[in-house]
């Protein structure tokens, strides 16, 4: 991770979650291990974050069955975040469609991935997002989508894509 992220992180968890920050909320990190950083420190004291991630590491609270299986019940996070992990995936939607289904109704999930980087395999590098990649994979889960949109980071022509989904309302 690298600061740019986490502060934009910030900026969307206050612009879209807003009042719910003061309120208890299941936070789920999708790819939480600590890779110069993680999100954990962005999150209220109300909030309970749960980081999962392949394999064992710093800030792994639980190991993933697998690579699109969190291991989790339906519904079980207000608040999903995914962070510099779709660009090592072999299969985006496949992993979004998992965020989506963990997600309550009403529910949000916070997703960055490189729209323009450096290759680095971590264990592998298949994919840049651009925005309305980013905007389809949303809207390919089942969720909606209330932005997708690319941010330079000022540095050797770097530009992350960010995108954010909210689970539907159930009726």
């Amino acid at each position: 991770m690298h600061r740019e992220s986490y502060e934009e992180m910030w900026q969307n968890l206050t612009r879209y979650c807003g009042e719910a920050l003061r309120e208890p909320r299941a936070v789920v990190d999708v790819g939480s291990r600590d890779i110069n950083g993680t999100y954990r420190g962005l999150m209220p004291g109300c909030w309970s974050y749960l980081g999962l991630d392949l394999g064992p590491g710093r800030n792994v609270d639980r190991v993933m069955p697998s690579a699109f299986d969190t291991g989790l019940a339906d519904g079980y996070a207000d608040i999903v975040l995914c962070g510099q992990v779709l660009e090592h995936c072999t299969d985006p939607p496949k992993l979004v469609r998992e965020i989506a289904r963990i997600l309550r109704p009403g529910g949000w999930c916070f997703l960055v991935a490189p729209a323009v980087w450096v290759r680095h395999r971590f264990p592998v590098d298949c994919w840049r997002i651009l925005r309305d990649g980013m905007r389809a994979l949303i809207q390919g889960a089942g969720l909606e989508c209330l932005t997708g949109y690319e941010r330079p980071l000022g540095r050797h022509g770097w530009v992350d894509c960010w995108g954010v989904g909210r689970k539907p309302k159930q009726k």
